[in-house]
């Protein structure tokens, strides 16, 4: 049997009923060929639709339930990721478990391309919002945007790298800021890319950064 790895950023779109018709696509392929679909960040694609609220969320919420797809669905072999051992914080869940805000599902959604970037990641709450650490301070999230999910990296002029989704001037931080969960699963390889660099930053210019485990003070004899 074969298997198909189904590239998310090229299944979803921004105009309505296409999403689905690109998955109806590619569930009827599958059948043909007896394949396989292995769906990478598959909990962005199945998850449960929140409410629209406003132009972005039509985008961005694809009811990927439509009857038309579950009964593809039930005649093809699917593998859905669980994703990588993401490092959740319980602060943080409860942080989001209270925030209110149009762009939620978006930085939700960042959130899990953040943590799921890097297995060196960290989360936790600094400055009132939720705040993605290794070796310092990576970046943290402005909870009062309403246009859009605006994440601030602190030291973003200094991470190796070009980094084209980074906005800003000056030899410090930078901005990044998505509009909608279609744009952020976009965007995933950019985001991935900007972790990952900070990751080996950090390693590298930190002595001892990295190990799992600290050294244990050697005990005193009696």
């Amino acid at each position: 049997m074969k298997k198909s790895r189904t590239d998310l950023a090229r299944v979803v779109s921004k105009y309505i009923g296409e999403t689905e018709k690109n998955l109806a696509r590619t569930f009827d392929a599958a059948e043909k060929t007896n394949s396989v679909l292995f769906f990478d960040e598959a909990d962005a694609l199945f998850g449960k639709r929140s409410d629209v609220k406003d132009a972005h969320d039509r985008y961005a919420n694809i009811d990927a339930r439509d009857p038309t797809l579950t009964r593809q669905r039930r005649r093809v072999r699917k593998v859905l990721p669980s994703g990588r051992a993401m490092r959740r914080n319980k602060a943080v869940d409860q942080w989001f478990a209270r925030y209110d805000n149009p762009m939620k599902d978006v930085v939700v959604r960042i959130r899990e391309v953040v943590l799921g970037a890097d297995r060196r990641i960290d989360e936790c709450i600094k400055w009132l919002a939720p705040t993605f650490t290794y070796e310092g301070n990576l970046a943290s999230f402005f909870p009062t945007s309403k246009q859009y999910a605006s994440l601030m990296f602190h030291l973003g002029a200094r991470i190796p790298g070009r980094h084209k989704r980074l906005e800003g001037t000056g030899n410090t931080s930078r901005v990044m800021k998505i509009d909608s969960v279609a744009e952020a699963n976009r965007a995933k390889a950019d985001i991935e890319k900007i972790v990952r660099a900070w990751c080996a930053w950090r390693t590298k210019e930190t002595p001892g950064a990295g190990n799992a485990k600290k050294a244990r003070p050697a005990r005193k004899r009696r």
